[in-house]
């Protein structure tokens, strides 16, 4: 199940058991079931990490700063 759809899923039901529990007359702590949702759409917010690969060896480093292959110091390949 996508991240998104389980989002909107999980907060649906909790704002119905909030106010299910509201009509019930239980208002203090009926509202913090909304919170534990909030966080799931803004997990995948990262931009994809750009490989360089060394043409002799094969060593890849996702670090963006690196320009050189520790192995053998030849410079990588990539963005």
């Amino acid at each position: 199940m996508r991240r998104g759809t389980l989002f909107w899923i999980g907060l649906a039901a909790s704002v119905a058991v909030t106010a299910l529990l509201w009509w019930a007359g239980i208002p203090g702590g009926a509202l913090l079931l909304l919170f534990p949702f909030f966080w799931l759409p803004l997990g995948k917010s990262r931009d994809p990490v750009q490989v360089r690969r060394c043409p002799q060896c094969a060593f890849e480093a996702g670090d963006p700063e690196a320009r050189f292959c520790p192995r053998d110091g030849s410079g990588l390949d990539g963005p």
